[in-house]
């Protein structure tokens, strides 16, 4: 399950109405807590917390003197035209203004990482255009130095046929042997 649907069911689960708690069978060790208890005291955290929230919304309603002030943030781009902000219509408009945000924060994510690929590939062409551009100085000079009466010239000879340049056919050449070196 993705975060996202995970947060969905979260939301979902806290803003449902409340049954009826059904009777328990009492468990007869005392160790394990009652879930009825805990399910009053999150039910009571929750009353709380949406006290707090119309009374941060409702500025004619005086605040509770006894709680001291918490920092919350309001849910961004959330309108309800009848005010109450305990209906299925705030919760929907809730839940999607989390969605919306968490997918534009998704979006970002994916735009950094596309520019940070980006950015790599145009190290790595850069990288790879130096080593080229190296190499075919290397070849230039291999090619002044090589004597075409040799064995490995009259080998040249040929081999250059198939290139448009005795340069290219040099550079390949030379990164072949390199490539050899490397693995051998």
């Amino acid at each position: 399950m993705s975060e996202m649907d995970e947060l969905l069911a979260q939301l979902k689960a806290e803003y449902k109405p409340k049954k009826p708690p059904s009777p328990l069978p009492k468990p007869s060790s005392s160790a394990t807590p009652s879930p009825q208890k805990s399910n009053h005291q999150s039910g009571k955290q929750l009353d709380n917390l949406l006290a707090d929230l119309k009374a941060e919304f409702n500025p004619e309603k005086p605040k509770q003197k006894d709680k001291p002030p918490q920092k919350r943030t309001k849910p961004t781009s959330v309108s309800s035209s009848s005010g109450n902000r305990s209906t299925p219509t705030y919760n929907n408009n809730l839940i999607e203004s989390l969605k919306e945000e968490y997918q534009a924060q998704e979006r970002e994510e994916q735009q950094r990482r596309q520019k940070e690929l980006a950015a790599q590939q145009k190290r790595e062409q850069e990288k790879a255009k130096r080593r080229r551009q190296a190499l075919r100085q290397e070849a230039q000079e291999w090619l002044k130095n090589l004597n075409l009466n040799s064995d490995e010239g009259l080998w040249f000879e040929e081999f250059s046929y198939s290139y448009d340049s005795k340069l290219e056919a040099a550079i390949d050449y030379l990164q072949a042997i390199r490539e050899t070196r490397r693995l051998g």
